[in-house]
C-alpha cells in the first residue's frame, strides 16, 4: 500500500511539474535578449575571486585572453560566444591570488577596444591592504579610471 502511496505521490508531482512548466528557459532567452542596454544597466564580467592563483604567463597571454573575451563576451565576433548575441559591457578585475605580473597590459590591451566604437568598462576589486599585491600595477598605471571595492545605489 505504501508503494502505491509514493507511486501515486511520483505521478502527481510530475504532472503537476509538466503543468507548472519551468523558468529556466528565461534565462537563455533573456540573454538573448539584451534587455539592460536600453535600461542603460552595465553587465560586467567578473575576473577571479577569492581562493585562486590567476596568473598571465607573458604579454603574449595577456593579449591572448584579451582578445579571447572581446570577441566571447564583450563587442567582437565568435562563432562559440557563451551568451550568444549578448553583449557585456565590460570585466572586473577581482584577483586575489597568483602573480601580479601583466595584469596591467592585460588591462591596457583590453582598453584598447574601447577605440572601436563600444566603450569596455574595467573595475577592480582591490584588497586591504592598498595598493593591491596582484592589481596594484594595473591601479599606478592608471588602467582604471576609478577603482572601488564597493558601489551603492
Amino acid at each position: 500500500m505504501a508503494l502505491q502511496k509514493s507511486i501515486s505521490l511520483a505521478i502527481v508531482s510530475l504532472a503537476l511539474l509538466l503543468v507548472v512548466g519551468s523558468e529556466a528557459g528565461g534565462i537563455a532567452i533573456y540573454w538573448g535578449q539584451n534587455g539592460n542596454e536600453a535600461k542603460g544597466i552595465k553587465v560586467i564580467l567578473s575576473l577571479g575571486g577569492a581562493g585562486s592563483r590567476y596568473t598571465l604567463a607573458s604579454s603574449q597571454n595577456a593579449r591572448d585572453l584579451s582578445t579571447y573575451l572581446w570577441k566571447n563576451f564583450l563587442g567582437g565576433k565568435s562563432s562559440s560566444r557563451t551568451l550568444g548575441n549578448a553583449v557585456l559591457d565590460g570585466t572586473d578585475f577581482d584577483i586575489e591570488g597568483g602573480t601580479s605580473q601583466h595584469w596591467d597590459e592585460f588591462a591596457r590591451y583590453l582598453s584598447k577596444y574601447s577605440t572601436q566604437g563600444k566603450k569596455v568598462y574595467l573595475t577592480a576589486a582591490p584588497q586591504c591592504p592598498f595598493p593591491d599585491a596582484y592589481v596594484g600595477g594595473c591601479i599606478d598605471n592608471r588602467c582604471f579610471r576609478l577603482c572601488l571595492d564597493s558601489v551603492f545605489q
